[in-house]
């Protein structure tokens, strides 16, 4: 289902059409570019649908982790980073498949997310910490280690402030801790469209600092924190995001949300016991 040299196919045949019009045909030269034109149509055509199915694909790859992993669990077993890394990159095979299709595309946002609405596991937040991108948070300590090694013995000219920037993710994350965990009476004193505004600025900027760290992390060759990059909400204004763009915002929001509370379970937990006992204590 590789189609992407068609295009060079066109390209080249146009070349060869003025480079040797003396030695050959006008009319047989036309043809063959015609053909090779009509065919690259037709796949640019079909391109979004070969793109869905390989994202339908992907799913049954996520559903198959989640069933593997709740079986180990059953039994009081826990999969090895080994045999997880197996199951991202089976993941990533999907992704990269669909992507290459949708080179084929406008490229668009919203052709892309109509495609990539297949993928999508679950919208419940309480749910997405069963996908294969959650589940990495696992091994976010490891891997922020891996890539921070890999920058200091990188000799680049930008290494500096790619380490600086490593740091950020972490206080990102507890911004938006903090926000999650705020006390209803200074939510209600900030106004409560105003918390929301702030609330989602936070969670989209969690987004964009983890998209950043897979970005460095495949700069320096190092697995990347999660297999593929997520859709902030502002990437489209509320009013015109199209229903698979709300849908993929919504998995995407929840399921960084969920990597990060596995990566920092010990945080999220401390914000949940503060929260259980200013609940029981607020009517005294």
């Amino acid at each position: 289902m590789y189609f992407i040299s068609e295009k060079n196919i066109v390209q080249n045949l146009e070349s060869k059409n003025s480079i040797n019009q003396d030695q050959n045909s006008p009319n047989e030269w036309d043809d063959v570019v015609k053909k090779a034109k009509e065919i690259w149509q037709r796949q640019t055509e079909k391109a979004p649908d070969y793109a869905t199915d390989f994202y339908r694909a992907a799913l049954s790859v996520s559903r198959d982790f989640d069933q593997r992993r709740q079986n180990l669990e059953s039994s009081d077993s826990k999969m090895s980073q080994q045999e997880f890394e197996k199951w991202e990159d089976a993941l990533s095979d999907e992704l990269e498949f669909a992507n290459d299709e949708l080179e084929k595309t406008d490229n668009s946002l919203e052709t892309f997310a109509e495609s990539a609405r297949a993928m999508i596991v679950t919208t419940d937040e309480h749910k997405t910490y069963k996908t294969i991108e959650a589940q990495a948070g696992n091994y976010y300590h490891d891997r922020m280690i891996a890539l921070k090694n890999a920058i200091e013995s990188s000799g680049d000219q930008s290494s500096k402030a790619d380490l600086e920037y490593t740091k950020g993710f972490y206080f990102a994350v507890m911004d938006h801790l903090d926000y999650r965990y705020e006390e209803r009476e200074k939510i209600i004193s900030m106004g409560v469209d105003k918390f929301d505004k702030e609330r989602t600025m936070a969670h989209n900027n969690v987004i964009k600092h983890l998209n950043g760290l897979n970005d460095l992390a495949r700069k320096y060759h190092v697995r990347p924190f999660t297999v593929r990059n997520f859709c902030p909400s502002d990437a489209r204004p509320k009013g015109k995001q199209t229903p698979a763009i709300a849908d993929l915002m919504t998995y995407d929001r929840y399921s960084v949300q969920s990597y990060y509370v596995i990566a920092f379970s010990s945080e999220e937990r401390k914000r949940q016991a503060i929260q259980e006992r200013n609940n029981r204590y607020s009517g005294y």
